[in-house]
């Protein structure tokens, strides 16, 4: 049997609502690039032409990918090039400060369709960040700047350190009023999405290495100083968090 093969009998998925995780790949790529050919899609990812017919097919009824005209050739055929569709969906974010919570409404590309901000005593009132997370998420929305395009999912950044296995979970030492529990699961409700939570200074590293002056770079640290100081590690490309979601919490450490 071939690698590739071998590759795609592993990874055929078991639950039809969910896209295989080589489908998976295939749409981070054509992300990443915006625009590109199914040609160049088999020489980028080594897979042969066949397949990515295979997985662009199962990509395209989505709407997160269009073919969009006619590429130049490097020899025969002109190719016909898919782009995808930054606009098909939008995106909550949350960010929860120790004085503030601000939620922005992006699409899938990260820009910014509309932003709300209040000023809030977050580390000790955790009901009422609670409601006013709700309240300025509600707002965002109801905006329409959207034009009705579909929520894909929320991400909140927390001034506390996050367990992978237990994000819901928070620092007691960090924000003792919250009793280690975010409590954030009626936004997951409400709009039947996924909601992620992590760190603010892992978010932060992120959209350094998405957008700012970390793209391009594999390995990097990100330093946030606000009321408190942490960081955040990109590490092969990749955030890292540690065993227990305490990595980069220099804040923390005696001098």
């Amino acid at each position: 049997m071939h690698a590739e093969d071998r590759m795609r009998k592993g990874m055929r998925r078991s639950d039809p609502g969910r896209p295989r995780p080589l489908a998976d790949a295939v749409l981070r790529l054509i992300w990443r690039e915006r625009r590109i050919s199914r040609a160049e899609i088999a020489r980028r990812a080594a897979l042969s032409r066949s397949t990515v017919s295979e997985i662009v097919g199962e990509i395209l009824p989505t709407g997160l990918v269009a073919e969009m005209g006619i590429g130049e050739s490097r020899g025969g055929r002109r190719p016909i090039v898919l782009e995808f569709q930054d606009d098909s969906r939008v995106i909550l974010g949350v960010e929860m400060g120790a004085a503030h919570v601000a939620v922005a409404l992006t699409n899938l590309r990260g820009s910014v369709l509309a932003w709300e901000s209040k000023p809030h005593p977050v580390r000790s009132d955790p009901g009422g960040t609670r409601a006013l997370v709700a309240e300025l998420c509600e707002a965002c929305l109801v905006s329409r700047p959207n034009g009705g395009r579909p929520l894909v999912g929320i991400g909140v950044a927390v001034p506390s350190p996050v367990d992978p296995s237990r994000p819901d979970r928070l620092s007691k030492i960090v924000l003792p009023d919250w009793n280690e529990r975010l409590g954030l699961e009626g936004l997951r409700d409400r709009w039947n999405v996924p909601l992620l939570v992590d760190n603010d200074a892992n978010m932060g590293a992120l959209a350094e290495h998405w957008w700012g002056v970390g793209r391009g770079l594999d390995d990097f640290a990100y330093i946030k100083v606000a009321t408190g100081i942490g960081s955040g590690h990109v590490i092969g490309g990749e955030i890292y968090r540690g065993a227990t979601g305490v990595a980069g919490e220099i804040g923390h450490l005696a001098i």
